[in-house]
């Protein structure tokens, strides 16, 4: 809140340290430290973010009310491994077969939710999303828009009709 006060800045960078929260072997980010440090956002209009460890900030949709303090942002650079958490993972082959699909669907759903968040940054101008880190697969703000453009109708939620297998088979494409 301070630096608000500092009115001849032309940009500030900020790292933030204390996002972060240690579950079992991951590191996840803190929702509810990220909510208190986003509130300085909209006071201070952010026009890069880079979100680099664990899924918490845009995983299963958590991003989108956080968008709305994030309308100045131009550039934006992620890290949320949806490939190695969801698809073809090895957890769904010791699941039953109904709940797979329900799990599977859900995965899909929070996918799709944080395309949508990223795709309605009114500014946004640049996009790294680093999806598979093994692979190095990396989605672009103009791959991002042509797989929700192909996905047409079908991209607004999955709702069991997208599996999380196509929607990724579709977004390599684009990458």
């Amino acid at each position: 809140m301070a630096l608000t006060q500092l009115t001849c800045l032309t940009s500030v960078q900020v790292f933030y340290k204390g996002g972060y929260q240690q579950c079992g072997s991951c590191t996840h980010w803190s929702g509810e430290r990220l909510a208190e440090q986003a509130a300085v956002w909209a006071k201070l209009p952010v026009t890069g973010l880079g979100l680099y460890e664990g899924s918490g900030p845009y995983e299963g949709g958590v991003f989108e009310p956080l968008g709305r303090q994030l309308q100045q942002l131009r550039c934006l650079s992620v890290r949320w491994d949806w490939y190695d958490e969801h698809v073809g993972s090895e957890w769904a082959e010791h699941t039953p077969g109904d709940q797979i699909r329900s799990d599977l669907a859900a995965c899909a759903d929070s996918v799709l939710k944080v395309m949508h968040a990223f795709a309605s940054l009114p500014r946004l101008q640049q996009l790294s999303w680093l999806c598979d880190e093994e692979r190095g697969l990396c989605l672009s703000l103009a791959g991002l828009r042509n797989v929700l453009q192909q996905l047409g109708h079908r991209g607004q939620s999955s709702d069991g009709r997208l599996s999380v297998d196509e929607l990724a088979r579709m977004v390599e494409l684009h990458m």
